[in-house]
C-alpha cells in the first residue's frame, strides 16, 4: 500500500513529468543525451527512470497497469515491440553474414539504438499510466494548460529576440543558466524548448493546439481558448518550417471538418472561432507598428516555406528530408518481407542517396557522415517499412487497429482527452514521416491517451480511504 508521503511525492514528480514533456535535455546533463542518444533527448526521462522506479519500490515490485482493456492494449504493444526486436535481432544476423561489417561497426551495433528506442518507447508508456492513475482529470488538464501558457509566453520572448534583439537577446541568454529556453546558437528560427523549428511545429501542432482546441470543444466560453490558439500564430510563422505549417494546416482543417459534422451545438463554437480570428486580427492590425507586422508576415517568405520549399531541389533541408523516404522506400524494396532490421538502412544509405543533391550545400557532409557510421532509416513509419517489412507493418496495424477499437470503446469517458487524442493523431502521422520518434516525450503522452484507465479518476480517492482507515 502507497503511504500518504510517497503518494505526493509521486504525484509531484508526475506532475513535474507533465510540465516538461516538451523540453530537451538541460546543458548540465548533456552528457547523458550523448550516451543515450535519441533516448535522451528530453529532460523528462530522468523523471521518467525515477518515478517508475519509485512507482515499482513503493508498490512491492508489482506495477499495475489498469483495467482489463488498458492491460490487454499493453500486452498487445509489448507484444510488437518484441517482434520488432526479434525481427532486427534476425535480420542483423542476415546482413552480417551477407554483407560483413560497415564503417567498422557490425550489424549487431546498427540495430542497438532502435533495441532501446522501442523499449523506452514500452516504458514511457507503462509509466504514463500509472501517472493516469494517481492523478486526478483535472490535476492533469490544470499542468497541461499552465504548460501551454508558459510556452506561449516563451514563444512571444524568443520572437522578442528575434525580431529586436539586444537586450532582449541578453537577457534571455543570462536566465537561460539551463540551456533549454533558447537556441544554442543564432535564433534563426523559434524553436521554443525544442532544438529547432520543425521540433517546435511538432510541440504544437501534437500537444499545444491539440488540447486547446479539445479545451474549446467542451468548454461553455470556447472563444478564450480559440483566441489562445490564434495568439500562437506569429510564433508558429516564425518557426519557419514548412513541416510545422503542414502539421498545423492538417490539424486545423481535420478540426473544421470535426465542427461542420458534429451539429448546431458545434456550429455555435464554429462562430466563435470566427470571431476570436475577427479579434485577434484587429488587434494585429490596430496596435503593431506596420514595421513590425511586415517583419511577422513576409507573405513572401511564407509562400515559399508553404508552397515552394518541399519541392526545391536546391534547398539542403528540402534533400535531407526527401532523401530518407527514398531510401526506406528503396530498401525495403530489397527486403521486402521482414526489412532489412531497424537501424541498419546505413548500409544502402549511399547507394540509394539521390546524388543530384550532393551538389546542395550542406548536404556533402551529411553524406560524409553515411560513410563512417550506419545511419538509421531517421523517419518513424518509414523506418518500419524498410525495417521491419511487410511482417512489421501487419504488426504495427495490428496494434493500432486494437489502440483505436478500445479508444473508442473509453472515448465518452475520457473527456477532454479524447478530443485531444482525435486532433492530435493527424499530426503524429504527418510528423511520422518528417522525423523520429526517439526519446519525444510529448509525442508518446498522446499517444498513451488510450492506455487510460476507464476508473482512473477514482483510484487514488479510494486509496486515500484505504490509506485513513489504516492510520487510525
Amino acid at each position: 500500500m502507497i503511504s500518504q508521503r510517497s503518494l505526493n511525492i509521486q504525484k509531484a514528480i508526475a506532475q513535474a513529468y507533465i510540465f516538461l514533456l516538451t523540453f530537451r535535455m538541460i546543458s548540465p546533463l548533456s552528457g547523458l543525451a550523448q550516451i543515450l542518444h535519441g533516448a535522451g533527448n528530453y529532460f523528462d526521462v530522468i523523471l521518467h527512470i525515477l518515478g517508475l522506479v519509485l512507482a515499482v519500490v513503493s508498490q512491492g515490485g508489482k506495477l499495475g497497469v489498469g483495467d482489463k482493456k488498458t492491460s490487454s492494449l499493453l500486452k498487445t504493444l509489448s507484444l510488437s515491440v518484441f517482434w520488432f526486436c526479434i525481427s532486427s535481432i534476425i535480420m542483423a544476423c542476415v546482413i552480417q553474414s551477407i554483407y560483413g561489417s560497415y564503417a567498422g561497426e557490425t550489424a549487431f551495433s546498427g540495430i542497438v539504438g532502435q533495441l532501446v528506442y522501442y523499449v523506452q518507447y514500452v516504458l514511457i508508456v507503462v509509466y504514463n499510466i500509472f501517472v493516469f492513475s494517481i492523478l486526478s482529470k483535472d490535476e492533469i488538464d490544470k499542468v497541461l494548460g499552465a504548460s501551454c501558457v508558459f510556452l506561449l509566453v516563451l514563444g512571444y520572448y524568443q520572437l522578442l529576440m528575434f525580431v529586436f534583439g539586444g537586450v532582449f537577446t541578453s537577457i534571455g541568454r543570462s536566465i537561460d543558466v539551463l540551456g533549454v529556453l533558447f537556441p544554442v546558437d543564432r535564433m534563426l528560427k523559434l524553436s521554443l524548448t525544442a532544438t529547432e523549428g520543425a521540433k517546435a511545429g511538432g510541440v504544437f501542432a501534437i500537444l499545444v493546439l491539440p488540447y486547446l482546441l479539445a479545451k474549446a470543444t467542451v468548454s461553455e466560453r470556447p472563444i478564450m481558448y480559440y483566441i489562445q490558439a490564434f495568439l500562437w500564430i506569429p510564433v508558429v510563422v516564425f518557426m519557419r518550417s514548412a513541416a510545422a505549417y503542414l502539421m498545423v494546416f492538417a490539424v486545423v482543417i481535420f478540426y473544421l471538418i470535426f465542427l461542420l459534422r458534429e451539429g448546431a451545438k458545434q456550429w455555435k463554437r464554429f462562430y466563435a472561432l470566427s470571431l476570436s480570428v475577427f479579434i485577434v486580427g484587429l488587434f494585429v492590425f490596430l496596435f503593431l507598428p506596420e514595421s513590425v507586422i511586415a517583419r511577422l508576415f513576409n507573405m513572401d517568405d511564407i509562400s515559399y516555406l508553404v508552397f515552394k520549399k518541399v519541392l526545391d531541389s536546391k534547398n539542403g533541408s528540402t534533400i535531407l528530408r526527401i532523401a530518407p523516404l527514398i531510401i526506406n522506400w528503396k530498401t525495403f524494396l530489397r527486403f521486402p518481407i521482414m526489412g532489412v532490421g531497424n537501424g541498419l538502412q546505413g548500409y544502402f544509405y549511399t547507394e540509394f542517396f539521390p546524388q543530384q543533391g550532393l551538389r546542395v550545400a550542406g548536404v556533402l557532409e551529411f553524406y560524409n557522415t553515411a560513410l563512417t557510421t550506419i545511419i538509421n532509416g531517421a523517419l518513424f513509419f518509414p523506418s518500419i517499412l524498410s525495417g521491419y517489412g511487410i511482417v512489421g507493418v501487419f504488426v504495427l496495424l495490428s496494434y493500432v487497429r486494437k489502440m483505436i477499437i478500445t479508444f473508442k470503446e473509453k472515448a465518452e469517458h475520457l473527456g477532454i482527452f479524447a478530443y485531444m487524442f482525435r486532433f492530435a493523431a493527424i499530426a503524429i502521422i504527418v510528423h511520422g514521416f518528417q522525423t523520429e520518434f526517439a526519446g519525444s516525450y510529448f509525442i508518446w503522452f498522446v499517444l498513451s491517451i488510450p492506455f487510460m484507465p476507464i476508473e482512473q479518476f477514482v483510484e487514488v480517492p479510494e486509496a486515500n480511504e484505504q490509506l485513513e482507515e489504516s492510520e487510525s
